[in-house]
Order: structure tokens, then sequence, then C-alpha cells
């Protein structure tokens, strides 16, 4: 248990570690300034902007604001330091990761234990530091769907009370990312079809049903709860849920089962993608080749095929023998592991074949957690298979020596990888902050604007800067009570179309003469050397420096 402690408080202390000189930029940024919003006049109701909004030619956001709102608790106690925001970030992952050791507990015992802390330990590992703590939808989507897949399977298995769990798990996950609804809505109607399965047996046996209408009203109320901003704008406000229903009906190709298996079959190959960084862009390059249209995907390999298929056979053999040996705990989470495998390929397969929608890791995201939980319900099984025989032929005394000597040794991998996390790993790691460490400095001459004219400061930006540099300015701005008017409000919520009067305007900008403003301040690579250049080789992102900060003149 000395592992599992770890590896949850692990979470946490990243965090910690990343809040000094951290420097919220893009994505990041915009999740930052939002959040914050949370307890004034104007909530988030709905998520982060999508990049379907291109489908249907006008802003579409992800489904829904609870990560906004969680943030937004932690934000507030810590206001105006961003730092809440990597404290709520990691407790979304604390929360995720104890749900599913404890449900792992009560299933399976210490098997369970070794078996989920090993998982989530090379999960972490693949991911990066920066997933447990950095305030991005996507990663945030992940995290909740182990907790999802965690309190699904106690439920599954008459722990009824994991329930409310399990809905709010869901929710957060299908409103982080949209690329999770279908794996979420599918292995829910598993959970359905075992529970109705339950019920008739009980009618039949003439015993009480487990599902108390207490467990139910608990859980419609969290639902409530969670849905409430999306119904409230669906009914009075943009119509977001509409929109999204619209955009994926929106008549664009989507890109097919042939994309979505393969990139099944590479989570599902030894070792599987997940493992790996996969924001790198040698894992991105293992799905398609870049710059051809239509996409083309890269060549299977023998070893993929191979592998695959053997992973799939030990699959569907694992669900049969748990079956057959009337094994319900692990035949409830192998069903609910294929079910989500088959959400995740067709949510891949429905995804539009546009440049984004390809190209984009964000959009892989939703295979990681499933597959890693696949490979968890392996290990079980397996472990369920191989534990009897090891009973007849080797003494208590051996196994005991084994067992110590597995725990020790997960013990210290665990505690290794966590302090590569907590120590190791740079503070400040994001990519954005990486890119943009000034932008506290441009937020700060934004703030002293505020101050000295007491009006509301309006900022516009070239396209370059939309998804980069701006939020950055406009979260830590908005950290400190001022009041901003953006030219392009449609990524940061309402609150940036608040009417005002104007007496400041910045503009960011790569050209450092406009006619109506004078310069304030530069940033480029020249000032930031190595860092900024190595990132730019990465080819990930190119974007062309430096930046110039505007000031209207009077």
């Amino acid at each position: 248990m000395a592992a599992a402690t770890v590896i949850v408080v692990a979470p946490i202390a990243a965090a910690v570690r990343a809040m000094r000189g951290w420097v919220p930029t893009s994505d990041w940024a915009v999740v930052v300034a939002r959040s914050a919003d949370t307890f004034t006049r104007h909530p988030p109701l709905i998520g982060q902007i999508s990049s379907v909004s291109r489908n249907v030619g006008q802003p579409v956001s992800q489904l829904g604001p609870l990560q906004y709102w969680i943030l937004g608790v932690f934000g507030k106690i810590t206001a105006p330091s961003t730092a809440g925001d990597l404290i709520g970030s990691a407790a979304i992952a604390v929360a995720a990761f104890a749900t599913i050791i404890i449900v792992a507990w009560r299933r399976a015992r210490l098997t369970g234990v070794v078996a989920t802390v090993a998982m989530l330990a090379l999960l972490t590992a693949g991911l990066g530091a920066d997933s447990l703590r950095m305030p991005y939808n996507p990663t945030a989507a992940v995290w909740s769907f182990v907790g999802f897949i965690g309190a699904i399977w106690a439920a599954s298995n008459r722990d009824r009370w994991w329930l409310p769990a399990a809905v709010f798990f869901g929710s957060l996950s299908v409103q982080s990312h949209l690329t999770f609804v279908v794996p979420v809505v599918l292995t829910a109607l598993v959970w359905i079809g075992i529970t109705i399965r339950d019920f008739a047996q009980s009618m039949r046996n003439g015993t009480s049903f487990s599902l108390s209408p207490r467990v139910v009203v608990s859980s419609v109320v969290v639902a409530l709860i969670c849905w409430s901003g999306p119904l409230f704008d669906q009914v009075a406000r943009s119509g977001n849920l509409g929109l999204v229903f619209s955009a994926g009906t929106s008549g664009i190709e989507p890109v097919g089962f042939g994309f979505a298996l393969r990139r099944l079959l590479v989570e599902l190959q030894i070792p599987p993608s997940w493992v790996h960084n996969p924001f790198s862009p040698a894992s991105i390059g293992e799905i398609v080749v870049i710059g051809k249209w239509p996409y083309e995907l890269q060549p299977v390999t023998p070893w993929q095929l191979a592998s695959a298929a053997i992973v799939t056979v030990a699959l569907i053999w694992s669900l049969v023998h748990t079956w057959r040996r009337r094994e319900r705990s692990l035949f409830t989470c192998g069903s609910l592991t294929i079910a989500a495998l088959v959400g995740a390929t067709v949510s891949t397969a429905m995804l539009p074949e546009t440049a984004i929608a390809i190209a984009s890791t964000v959009n892989q995201v939703v295979y990681w957690p499933i597959a890693a939980a696949t490979w968890l319900f392996l290990a079980l099984t397996i472990a369920d298979v191989i534990a009897p025989r090891l009973r007849h032929a080797v003494p208590a005394s051996a196994r005991t020596a084994v067992g110590v000597a597995l725990a020790v040794a997960l013990a210290v991998a665990v505690t290794l990888s966590t302090a590569h996390i907590v120590v190791a790993a740079r503070p400040s790691a994001d990519a954005g902050s990486i890119t943009y460490g000034a932008i506290d400095q441009f937020a700060q001459v934004v703030n002293d604007a505020c101050a000295r004219d007491g009006g509301t400061v309006a900022i516009n930006a070239d396209g370059s800067t939309i998804l980069t540099v701006l939020p950055g300015v406009v979260a830590l701005a908005r950290k400190s009570g001022c009041n901003i008017r953006m030219a392009i409000p449609t990524s940061f919520g309402p609150t940036y179309r608040a009417t005002g009067n104007e007496r400041t305007s910045f503009f960011i900008s790569v050209t450092p003469d406009v006619p109506g403003y004078r310069l304030v301040s530069t940033f480029g690579a020249d000032q930031h050397g190595t860092r900024w250049a190595d990132y730019r080789s990465t080819g990930t992102l190119v974007i062309p420096p430096p930046y110039h900060l505007l000031e209207r003149t009077r």
C-alpha cells in the first residue's frame, strides 16, 4: 500500500513543484481565465472552444464547464495566484487515482492494487508529469475517465454507492473532451445491462435488489448539478449542445474505421503507445504522414500486426474465461473495458476528415486510459489463472517471499518515478511557458494600465497570437481583477464581452511599427535563447518571433 500512497500523493506534489514561476499560455491559459469567472456574474456554462467549430462555421465548445467550476474553487482560494489551477488539476488526478485503487482493493485485493498502481505509474510516465498538474481539458478527460472506469466497475458489482462517483467522473470526462462521449455512453449501457440482469435475478430468487432509491436520487442530483450549466446555456444562451449535434451531422466526410482501427492497433500492440510520450512529434508520426492529402496511414509492421492480434485474442479469451469461471468482478471489468474500446474506435472513426481532426494528438487521448484499463484487465485475469497453480506448486513461505520482493520492487519503482515527477521534472515545463516566458511581463503592463486608467482595457492580436501569447496575458490580468474587453471573445467566454469606458488598447504584433500605437516591450528568440530554438526545432509549433507589445497612443 506504500506504493499506492506514493502515487496518489504524486500529483499534488508535482503541482506544488510547478507553482513557482508557472505562466499559463495557450489552452492552459484559456482554462485559467475562464475558471476565474466561476464565482462572478458570468460563470462559464460551456467548455473549452472545440476544433469542430470549423465544421459548422461558428464557435462550438466542449460540452460543459465542470473542469472550470472545479478549478474555480481552488483558484478562489489562492487568487490572484494561478497556483489554485495547478492544485485543482492535480486534485482531479488524485481523486481518480484514489477511486480506482480503492475499487481495485475491494475487487481484487493485493493483486488488484499492485496491477492498478503499475498501470497508473506507466500511464503517468507516458503522459508526462504535466498531465497531472496542468489545467488542460484533454488530460482532465483522461484522468477523470480513469476514475469513471473504477467507479463504474464497482457499481457493476453491487457496490451501488459508487454510482454517484461514476456519474461525476463520467460527466467530467465527457464535458472536458467530445471524444469521450461515445466510450462513456457505451460503458454506461453495459452497466445498465448488468443492473437489469441483477434486478431480474433478484425478482426470480425473491432477494432484495441492491440499487436503493437513495442511490438513484443521489446520482440524479449529481447529474443535474454537473449538467446544469450546459442545460441552462442550451435554453437561454448560446445553445451549445445543439451546435455540437449540428457539427456531428454537418455532412463533412469522417475519417472512417480504417483510420480508427489503425489507431486501435497502435494501442493494442506490444508495447502500447501510451507508455511513450504521445505528445512528441515521433508519436504523432506513428499515426499519419503529415503534409499529405488525404492523410496516409503509416505502413503496419509485421510486429505491430502480430502483437496486436495476440493481445486481441488474449482479451477475448480472458472475457470467455471469466464468464465460464463465474468470476463476476473480472468479467464486468472486461465487459466495461471492451465497451470503452469499441466506443473509442467509433468516436475516432467519426472524426471529420480535416487536418486538425486527424493530425492533432488531442484527438488521440480517448485511447490512452482505455488501453491502459485493457492491460489492467489482462493482468488481473492472468493473475487469477496463475494464483491457484502457485498455491499448489510453491510453498507458502516461498510465495510470501516472492510477494514481498515484488511489492518492494514496485514500491521502489513507483517511488523513483514519483521522485522524477516531483523533483527532476522542470517546473513550467508546459510548451507555452517554455516558449513565452515573458507573458508575465506583458500582463504586468496591462495590469498597470488598469490601475492607472481605471477603465476597460481592450486587447487585440494578430492571428498567430490568438492561442499562444494572448491567452496568457488575459489569464494573468483577469486573476488580478483587471477588466478586459477582447477583440475575439469566442475563445474566452462572455465575460470578455463586457462593455465599459475603453481607456487603453494593447496590440500584440509581430510588427513593431503600427500607426497609432507605441512600442512597450518586445519578446523573441534572442531574449530566451536555446530553449526557444529547441522547442521550435521539434516542428510541433512554428510561430514567427519576435512579438511586440504595443499600446495605443492618445
